[in-house]
């Protein structure tokens, strides 16, 4: 058993802006490049039209799992009425295990507010209709990042590449949501999200690279991969004075529990 990177971004590896769809054989090498190292997958869409090459991918290994969704920083780039039905429409997908990643975002996008709490709030309603968990991204807005969440108690999810404070994490894992640490907390400065890791309980824990961005220590600064998170997984297994066998399983069965997929 290894590591699962439960957050990457495969599209911008196989599908750069301006680049061809990429063939079938280079998304297989992508997989079986990821798989070589760890055990499973969550590839996060940022816009819809990421939903095609993601489904591709999803199709060709049940190790790949995929989300559909639009990220705070798109949400102003097509109207609102013409992506709601489309986001349902993929949402009900069943190859579709998650929605997001979505949420909010006033440290990229700080003239789009409107936009962000609009798509945010259908995302949410959206995952309620479907049953499927949302991951949420949230920047320079925690505030009302959580004032939307508590809006929706009956929705659950994770609250991705977490960066903010201790008191932050309390109301989220008190609302009953996940919280997913990314390569930043392996960053020698990161030790107020040290700090926060130690308190979250052992069945409300994620991992995940954010691949290709936020590369852990000893990549930082370069592209990152979905393989490298098992640096986050053995820095954060030291960090908890955890095993690393125990650290893994506890891993996977957050996971499933995370997707719904403990049954498949």
């Amino acid at each position: 058993m290894r590591m699962i990177d439960t957050h990457c971004h495969p599209q911008h590896f196989l599908s750069p802006a301006g680049a061809s769809e990429p063939s079938d054989e280079a998304i297989k090498s992508f997989l079986d490049g990821c798989f070589a190292e760890i055990d499973s997958i969550l590839m996060v869409a940022i816009t819809l039209d990421d939903f095609r090459l993601l489904q591709r991918a999803a199709s060709m290994d049940e190790r790949a799992h995929m989300s559909i969704g639009v990220h705070p920083c798109y949400a102003h780039e097509k109207p609102f009425a013409l992506q709601w039905p489309l986001l349902h429409e993929y949402a009900a997908h069943p190859l579709v295990k998650a929605l997001g990643e979505t949420g909010l975002d006033g440290y990229h996008s700080q003239d789009y507010h409107k936009e962000q709490e609009e798509f945010f709030c259908a995302h949410l309603e959206c995952a309620a209709t479907v049953e499927k968990p949302i991951i949420v991204h949230t920047r320079a807005a925690a505030k009302r990042t959580l004032e939307i969440l508590k809006a929706y108690p009956y929705v659950r999810g994770v609250i991705h590449c977490f960066t903010e404070d201790a008191d932050f994490a309390r109301t989220a894992l008190d609302l009953g949501w996940m919280i997913s640490f990314s390569g930043i907390v392996t960053f020698p400065k990161a030790k107020e999200l040290a700090e926060v890791a130690k308190f979250v309980p052992k069945d409300s824990l994620l991992i995940e690279t954010d691949a290709p961005y936020l590369a852990p220590v000893p990549y930082r600064g370069k592209t990152n991969h979905p393989s490298y998170v098992r640096y986050v997984g053995q820095h954060l297994a030291a960090l908890l004075d955890w095993d690393e066998a125990d650290f893994i399983t506890i891993m996977h069965r957050n996971y499933q529990k995370f997707l719904h997929i403990n049954k498949r």
